[in-house]
């Protein structure tokens, strides 16, 4: 499913990864995640995008057991906000025979923190990845996407959320 919504990043845990991250346990690995909380600040275009995207998910819901489908990271309490996030790694239990790893870039870890967890029986996969882009005017006026720091994401920004990207 892709979905685009436009909003304000209320909250963030980006990478880099400190140096000095101490979650190498196995059971906070598989958690380790980079994540957005997003804002529409009640515009009527992101509340749509928010309905649309409950309607989906309460519609995927049925199709699986109780429990069985991973929250989608709607606040239920607050009624304009959502968490977009991914995991950094993927157990090597959980992978397919043909995925490989695909090692990380410097923006992403810059001090190896993540490639060391990757000895701890974890990859990182295609569907660990996100593209971090930032979208530019060229002198031709026409609009490109460009890399972009995650580090460079600041709360109160509007941003652009595609999904996946």
């Amino acid at each position: 499913m892709v979905f685009t919504i436009e909003e304000f990043i209320n909250n963030k845990d980006l990478p880099p990864l400190a140096s000095d991250k101490k979650s190498t346990s196995n059971t906070k690995i598989q958690f380790l995640k980079q994540s957005v909380k997003l804002t529409g600040l009640s515009t009527d275009a992101f509340s749509r995008a928010l309905r649309a995207v409950k309607a989906i998910n309460t519609v995927l819901d049925r199709a699986f057991a109780e429990g069985e489908l991973q929250d989608w990271g709607i606040d239920r309490n607050n009624e304009d906000t959502i968490d977009i996030g991914n995991r950094y790694l993927t157990p090597i239990k959980d992978v397919q025979v043909d995925e490989t790893h695909i090692p990380f870039k410097k923006d992403i870890d810059p001090f190896g923190t993540l490639a060391k967890m990757v000895k701890a029986g974890y990859i990182r996969t295609a569907d660990n990845v996100v593209n971090y882009k930032k979208k530019r005017t060229g002198t031709d006026g026409k609009a490109r996407l460009e890399p972009f720091a995650p580090k460079a994401f600041e709360r109160g920004t509007l941003y652009l959320a595609k999904c996946p990207s």
